[in-house]
């Protein structure tokens, strides 16, 4: 195989049918002339990779009729309801209100499609029956950031230097309709609680995967033996630094007091 003697092949990252005539991992897809027989083969590939990797768990059949029910009333639109809604509706499958939250969380976290935020502020007393509608509003976001949003093509030069998002920018990442319950406040809590985007101060909001790589940085040991106080090197396994990590740690390590 092409990635045989790569780190992460020894490590399971990558998997394939242990039926299949060869060892392809990768199933190219016509998007421009496909039929129908290559979205079966898909499928029958998707199926095999499932059945090997995945060992089928038993769940009480009034979690799976509160998860279909749920899908299919909400998923759509708006695509968020309420917990209160959620216990009404787990009445008629049998499910008692107080193990709503329950179900929800194992729906979250082995399926993930439907999105329960217990721990987040402003989110817990919400439920995400469709993804799609919160990764549209990131995307939204990210998409203004890296200038595909022509009114905004000066803010976001700015934003990808600095890694600093305008307030004015911020309130419009959402492209949800007002009637929705998801508001631009619950993502910007959910951004904060992964940590993907900090406040500093209360008026500024730092998301340091933005920040556009600096070249013409100065790194020779010279330079870094001048700096007082000099900086912190922080190294992953394979010498490779996400984007974005090391302001994100100094912008953390800042927030604090530390006492020697």
């Amino acid at each position: 195989m092409l990635f045989s003697n790569v780190e992460f092949y020894d490590q399971g990252f990558l998997t394939y049918p242990k039926k299949a005539d060869n060892s392809a991992i990768v199933m190219p897809v016509n998007n421009y002339s496909g039929d129908e027989e290559e979205i079966h083969q898909l499928q029958a590939f998707l199926r095999q990779v499932i059945d090997d990797r995945f060992s089928a768990v038993e769940l009480p059949s009034s979690w799976l009729l509160f998860h279909l029910l749920l899908r299919h009333r909400y998923e759509n639109s708006p695509g968020v309801c309420t917990l209160a809604e959620c216990r009404t509706l787990a009445k008629g499958c049998g499910l008692d209100e107080d193990d709503v939250p329950k179900v929800l969380r194992y729906i979250h976290h082995h399926l993930g499609t439907i999105l329960f935020y217990e721990e987040v502020q402003g989110l817990k007393e919400l439920v995400i029956c469709d993804p799609n509608v919160l990764f549209k509003s990131i995307y939204h976001l990210v998409a203004i950031s890296f200038g595909g949003d022509r009114a905004y093509h000066t803010a976001a030069a700015e934003i990808r230097r600095t890694g600093e998002i305008p307030t004015q920018v911020l309130e419009r990442i959402s492209s949800q309709p007002s009637s929705s319950l998801l508001r631009n406040k619950h993502i910007i809590e959910l951004l904060k609680h992964f940590e993907i985007l900090t406040e500093i101060d209360g008026l500024i909001y730092f998301m340091p995967c933005l920040l556009h790589p600096n070249n013409s940085l100065d790194l020779s040991c010279e330079a870094l033996q001048a700096v007082c106080p000099p900086p912190l090197l922080v190294c992953f396994n394979g010498n490779y630094i996400p984007l974005g990590v090391f302001s994100a740690l100094v912008v953390k390590l800042s927030k604090r007091s530390w006492k020697p």
